[in-house]
């Protein structure tokens, strides 16, 4: 018999709640992941609610895994109150949920830690769930006026760079969420009318935006998620129906402003994802490739300068053709999002609406300035030249005959910005 040691830190910073009630072989794969893929130093105590188990789950808890702390109901308490049992049991600063049907990915939990320490405004933090494919399941999701969900990316390959930065969202799901203790109080944990389950995380996260506070997701922490088709379809589909219509009785105020799903829009994802982030100013961003900032200055002006402009709460976009080059590790802690396909098409849809287009490189400023003052008439395109004599003669070379330029040699992107909004010109810094 192998046994599964656990993490049990002493005086914990996070405790990881994990809820079981049947088929031991997803559990174990659960805790197995859960050995090897957190470190010592993340500081950690995980908790196993056996809610109302099976005998083989209770057994192999017991004569199969250390170091966990076992919580025990001789009844299916549900998700949301199986949590909420499990939550005062609960030592650290941060609780963490995680579904037993998970496997987590190296610096899982470190990720969502990390982010929580550095955004102190979240209340609660969520993962990049992947099928076990590697595609993506859900980047965080989107809540329509009507209480219903969408799952952001669901679908998208496990190459795709879309949903790879971090951002905040409407909701994550409870499947891998970081929720921190203060503010678990203060909402009072998950609404057990929810029971079983279903929509009680889509719930928890609209409190926690209406106390003041954001709901992140961070793609830094990944785990593969098997989703398994319920024994009784039906009945999913009645409780789906009937929790969502709970949560559109409960929070119509709020959703009062979220968009109505409409199929046949490809924009409805894209304005629910801007009204998540407060409606921010939209900045596109083009350049070759997603540079390795150690090796390029423009590059490292380009990293540099995201944060400059994410600093007024502007909400930017990079098209980058080679997207999969680069030091993808430095981009992923922003909050910015990759344009995949044509950029023209993009451009041209009616759901597109840019305030400024900061273009790195001649070629790039003759490839892209007519369809950007074509598709894109009230954006200021920024030209970022790197400040040498050969970029602005490159610059002024490439510019359509009628462009009125500017030059900003002070570089600041954010003075640019207000400038060239106020006065209707292109800038180079």
């Amino acid at each position: 018999m192998t046994r599964i040691t656990l993490p049990a830190s002493e005086v914990p910073r996070a405790s990881i709640v994990v809820l079981s009630r049947r088929n031991v072989g997803v559990l174990r794969a659960c805790l197995t992941a859960l050995s090897r893929n957190v470190s010592p130093e993340a500081r950690c105590e995980v908790i196993i609610l056996l809610n109302g188990a099976d005998e083989d789950v209770r057994s192999y808890c017991e004569r199969e895994v250390a170091g966990a702390r076992v919580e025990r109901s001789g009844v299916n308490l549900g998700f949301p109150a199986g949590c909420n049992l499990a939550a005062t049991r609960a030592r650290g600063a941060f609780l963490v949920f995680l579904n037993d049907d998970t496997e987590i990915a190296p610096r899982w939990l470190e990720s969502l830690m990390q982010a929580a320490d550095e955004h102190p405004l979240a209340g609660a933090i969520g993962s990049r769930l992947l099928f076990p494919d590697g595609s993506l399941q859900e980047a965080g999701g989107a809540i329509w006026r009507d209480g219903t969900t969408a799952q952001l990316g669901r679908g998208r390959s496990a190459t795709s760079r879309r949903h790879e930065c971090l951002r905040r969202v409407d909701y994550c799901s409870a499947a891998s969420l970081l929720v921190r203790r203060s503010t678990w109080d203060l909402i009072g944990g998950f609404d057990e009318e929810y029971f079983p389950g279903y929509y009680e995380d889509v719930d928890l996260c609209l409190a926690i935006r209406q106390h003041g506070q954001q709901v992140l997701y961070e793609p830094r922490s990944q785990l593969i998620h098997h989703v398994s088709p319920s024994s009784d379809e039906e009945m999913s589909a009645r409780l789906l129906e009937r929790n969502a219509a709970r949560v559109r009785a409960k929070w119509s105020a709020l959703l009062a402003s979220h968009e109505m799903w409409d199929p046949q829009s490809p924009g409805a994802v894209e304005r629910a994802m801007l009204r998540a982030q407060g409606w921010p100013r939209r900045i596109l961003a083009i350049d070759e490739r997603l540079p390795d900032p150690a090796t390029a200055a423009l590059s490292a002006r380009l990293l540099g300068g995201i944060g400059e402009l994410q600093s007024m709460g502007a909400a930017i976009t990079v098209f980058a053709p080679q997207a999969g080059e680069g030091d993808w590790e430095a981009f992923s802690p922003l909050d910015f999002d990759i344009l995949e396909g044509d950029v023209n098409e993009h451009l041209a849809s009616p759901e597109i609406f840019y305030d400024a287009v900061i273009v790195f490189g001649a070629d790039n400023l003759q490839r892209y300035s007519s369809a950007i003052r074509a598709l894109q008439p009230q954006a200021a395109v920024i030209y970022e030249a790197g400040g040498t004599a050969v970029s602005r003669v490159q610059h002024h070379a490439a510019s359509p005959p009628d462009t009125v330029v500017a030059e900003q040699p002070a570089g600041s992107w954010i003075d640019a910005f207000v400038q060239a909004r106020s006065r209707r010109v292109e800038y180079y810094v």
